[in-house]
């Protein structure tokens, strides 16, 4: 019995890092199928700025909460490495529709 305990236990830390990685996946992916959908259509720059950053800090925090919920200790340098991932794909996704809508008015005013 001794010899499973500590094979039971990492099992589940493998299994709790597993679904924090997941987690933080699904959170950016969910967040750049919103950008998605609002950035079809032309937005003025500074709002639309504002309304990207002000989604991303929303799924961090909720991010954060599920993370701090579910990963303890153990689990602490891997809180942080999905919370930069996030913030790594996010930025990029933000400035690309940034960027995107900018190309749009260009168009648009040709």
């Amino acid at each position: 019995t001794r010899g499973i305990e500590p094979a039971i236990a990492q099992r589940d830390v493998t299994r709790r890092e597993a679904a924090a990685r997941e987690r933080g996946e699904g959170a950016a992916c969910q967040l750049e199928a919103e950008w998605a959908s609002v950035c079809a259509t032309l937005h003025e720059p500074a709002r639309l700025e504002a309304r990207l950053e002000a989604g991303a800090a929303e799924a961090r925090r909720g991010l954060e909460r599920w993370l701090a919920e579910r990963c303890e200790a153990e689990l602490e340098h891997v809180s942080r490495a999905v919370l930069q991932s996030f913030d790594t794909r996010v930025e990029a996704t933000r400035r690309r529709a940034v960027f995107q809508n900018g190309d749009r008015a260009r168009s648009y005013n040709r």
